[in-house]
């Protein structure tokens, strides 16, 4: 049976598959969950190449995907939610690949549109 929050595991994998690991790949993963974070795990296991940063706002939740998946090259941080979120931390670089994921609070999707307008121009991939 496939998990119903896993839809996105399919592209994820096409994108990852289709980057020269030969150079350095940057991804930015906004929101960490199993879904995600096992497949970004196996993956930089097999490309020493591949760097991830994530950022999660669930701090509970963020220790657990810490504690299971965190590796080198794989990097883990702590927010105090997605609504005050300083995008400058991560405007530094154009990013590989832009996951966002992050769970929705009572502002619906607008967090999620928030992520998307404030990193649009530094993904060259972004999967919502």
């Amino acid at each position: 049976m496939k998990h119903p929050y896993y839809t996105h595991r399919k592209y994820l994998k096409q994108i990852l598959d289709s980057f020269d690991y030969t150079r350095p790949v940057h991804c930015l993963e906004l929101g960490t969950g199993d879904g995600s974070a096992l497949i970004f795990n196996q993956y930089i296991k097999n490309n020493k190449n591949l760097f991830v940063t994530a950022y999660e706002d669930n701090h509970k939740w963020l220790e657990k995907t810490q504690n299971k998946y965190e590796i080198p090259n794989y990097s883990f941080n702590k927010i105090e939610n997605w609504s005050t979120f300083n995008y400058d931390l991560v405007k530094d670089k154009v990013y590989d690949l832009i996951f966002v994921d992050h769970m929705v609070s009572d502002k619906k999707w607008q967090e999620r549109i928030n992520s998307v307008e404030n990193l649009k121009n530094h993904g060259k991939y972004i999967i919502v």
